[in-house]
């Protein structure tokens, strides 16, 4: 449908960094003219932004299909998401992904769906379905998908598994980014994880896209792109470029070697010495246009931050003040002491070998700023479970191209009260500049992943939003394609039917099936997990033995009075011996939770503080094909999932309500003292993140990255 209109507001401009007064005509769903307002005899009201865009979510974990999902979040003026949809794929395969990605086009959202790289994430658990690297190129194929989804299997990167590698090597080829997935790795392990194709050497003339190559100066990505300008320059050189040449060639300077027309970031450099980090730029008659002089002086600035030091001379300094000319590029040379760091700060946009490119892991702000000066992005997380903003936050204001928001898991009433716009309140609230924090809510993501969504420009779609100010970021209308999706608090996208699809296949269980003997762990200590509050990862600690200990029985059993519970993995996709452990931190007093929300395989994981209320909680998502449950014993609340067991088929308000019902009896009736108990419970299957987990095998060391 074709929407024309006209719209007024104060326009916030983010790359030119100003905010003014404009009219705004929208012709068939583009923005075809903007007209600053000047003299206006009435305030102007509202502010016009681009929408914003959460950079990683799996939508699943909203426990909504992508349709309602988008119904949710346009409220907030979310736009658009960077969607990885390995939840559903774990469970369902190619099926899965395909479910995603034709729900969501049932609706006006931009939902840019990843392929994913790792189902099952490990070979250490059971999951309902297997991609191999020829499933991810087929999917990388699609114009649909936009990227290779979070790369989690970082042991597998680092030690160069051959279906990781290829994986890899099929988005390179494609033009598509990498995701990243690396908790914890710094240093020379984290360079190694997002720079993992080694050189081989060759030229441009000899390398092909099928090469595995490190590129020194510029990611695989960009490389590609500007090769080929690179081979046509290099075939067309000026006068002043092929003299200068000559005399640069064969290390002639200085036995300094220079290289011609070389690409380092995203610039092409004239000639350049890596050796010495100095760049030699020859400027023609039309680099003294004013416009031409500012984006000289942009570049110039792009490349010192990733530690060039810029020569520029004319063609008439090259040609008519020859020995002049390369007395002042030998003594520049000279000058450059590269036994120093070349700058204080990691650099802007990489300038080494970027492979994979995105990192939303990082829980401090040193992990970071590891990965930055590797060139690697870093995405500010704050979602239901994971909170990484404050901790990350202070680095957008010197890294602003270098950053995004995301949420990465959301539950749904979270998903209600807000979005991407609450991250851009906190950070303008810490006195962060207000164009830094949009250049990461809105424009970044566009760039990074190549989306086709609007930045409130002339000639762009009309995909923004209009905000009541720019502080607490209250959404009064949001655009998509040129149609109000939603305005005042009000969604206008439609629910749609959903068919649900799914793999489920165990049998009820009893409380003895949960018993635990004291020859399970006949060690005097057991390793039990500790959950943190906020965060994915897990601490180990050692418990002695004797502490859960029934000696009665013989059996070892919850201690709930040191808020040590029992926890259970069950196999979902076919009958299997269960896995039991304990684990700290959930502060239950009685009953149990069950879920099948379990990242990432989605097997049955339960916690309670006996085995009766366990069974009976289990018992209540395997009846209902997925789910998440709680009980008091007595009480007993389950939310169906039966989309795939992760995602409702009702209304999005409904299932938010029917949510925020069972999260509240977990708290208030249970004692738990998580902020978000089921999306904590959630994650403590999850074996790619640090430090103690259990899977439906048994108890995982994540460090070692093997069975305790």
């Amino acid at each position: 449908m074709q929407h024309s209109f006209t719209i007024t507001g104060n326009l916030v401009d983010i790359p030119n960094k100003k905010i003014y007064a404009a009219e705004i005509v929208v012709e068939n769903n583009t923005i075809t003219s903007i007209t600053p307002i000047t003299n206006s005899p009435f305030p102007i009201a509202n502010y016009i932004l681009p929408g914003f865009i959460d950079s990683h979510v799996h939508v699943e974990s909203s426990m909504l299909v992508p349709s309602e999902f988008a119904r949710l979040a346009v409220v907030h003026g979310t736009v658009a998401t960077i969607s990885d949809p390995h939840e559903i794929a774990n469970v369902c395969g190619m099926e899965g992904v395909e479910f995603m990605i034709e729900n969501g086009k049932q609706v006006n959202f931009k939902f840019n769906f990843g392929a994913p790289s790792c189902v099952p994430a490990t070979i250490f658990e059971t999951a309902g379905a297997a991609l191999n690297s020829d499933d991810v190129k087929q999917l990388l194929q699609r114009d649909e998908i936009k990227y290779l989804s979070e790369m989690m299997n970082f042991p597998g990167v680092l030690y160069k598994d051959d279906e990781v590698m290829k994986k890899i090597q099929y988005a390179i080829e494609l033009g598509k980014p990498i995701d990243g997935h690396a908790p914890g790795l710094r240093g020379e392990i984290a360079r190694q994880y997002i720079a993992p194709l080694t050189p081989q050497g060759g030229n441009l003339e000899t390398r092909n896209s099928k090469a595995t190559y490190d590129f020194e100066t510029a990611d695989p990505m960009t490389y590609g792109l500007l090769k080929d300008f690179v081979k046509n320059h290099r075939s067309q050189p000026t006068q002043a470029e092929a003299a200068l040449w000559e005399m640069l060639r064969g290390k002639k300077l200085d036995h300094y070697k220079f290289r011609r027309q070389h690409i380092i970031a995203s610039f092409i450099a004239d000639f350049v010495c890596l050796g010495k980090k100095l760049i030699v730029e020859v400027d023609g008659a039309i680099h003294q246009l004013p416009d031409n002089k500012i984006s000289d002086e942009q570049r110039t600035i792009e490349l010192e931050k990733l530690g060039y030091t810029v020569f520029r001379v004319t063609n008439n300094e090259v040609l008519f003040e020859t020995e002049k000319t390369l007395q002042r590029i030998s003594q520049t040379l000279e000058s450059i002491d590269v036994s120093k760091p070349v700058s204080l700060n990691p650099p802007l946009g990489g300038g080494g070998a970027v492979v994979i490119s995105t990192d939303h892991e990082c829980f401090t702000a040193e992990e970071a700023l590891d990965k930055l000066k590797y060139g690697m992005k870093i995405l500010i997380r704050e979602g239901s479970a994971a909170k990484n903003f404050e901790a990350l936050i202070d680095l957008l204001n010197d890294y602003p191209d270098m950053m995004m928001f995301c949420s990465d898991d959301k539950h749904p009433d979270s998903l209600v009260l807000n979005h991407i716009n609450a991250l851009c309140a906190r950070a303008v609230a810490k006195g962060i500049d207000i164009f830094k924090v949009l250049q990461a809510a809105c424009i970044n993501p566009v760039h990074h992943y190549k989306l086709d969504v609007g930045m409130l420009r002339i000639g762009d779609v009309a995909d923004f939003i209009v905000a009541e100010d720019l502080t607490h970021f209250n959404i009064k209308a949001t655009y998509i394609n040129g149609e109000l999706v939603a305005e005042n608090g009000a969604s206008f996208i439609p629910s749609m039917p959903v068919e649900p699809i799914n793999q489920f296949d165990c049998n009820e269980i009893t409380a003895a099936d949960l018993i635990v003997t004291a020859n399970d762990f006949p060690n005097a200590t057991i390793p039990v997990i500790e959950a943190l509050d906020g965060q994915l990862i897990t601490n180990r600690i050692e418990v002695l033995r004797d502490f859960l200990l029934d000696t009665s029985s013989q059996f070892l059993i919850p201690n709930s009075q040191h808020d040590i519970l029992k926890m259970v993995v069950i196999n979902r996709y076919h009958n299997a011996p269960i896995a039991k452990c304990f684990i700290k931190n959930f502060g239950l007093k009685k009953g149990a939770l069950a879920s099948t929300v379990a990242h990432d395989s989605h097997n049955i994981v339960a916690v309670g503080v006996d085995d009766d209320s366990l069974a009976t909680a289990i018992n209540l998502v395997i009846q209902a094909k997925g789910g998440v449950s709680a009980t008091d014993g007595d009480k007993s609340i389950v939310v169906a999932l039966p989309v795939a067991g992760l995602m409702s088929t009702e209304d999005g308000y409904k299932v938010a309500a029917d949510y925020t019902a069972i999260d509240t009896m977990t708290k208030e009736d249970l004692g738990s003292t998580l902020l978000s108990p089921f999306m904590t419970l959630s994650f403590m299957a999850l074996l790619v993140i640090p430090h103690l987990k259990l899977s439906d095998k048994g108890l995982f060391d994540g460090d070692r990255f093997e069975f305790v």
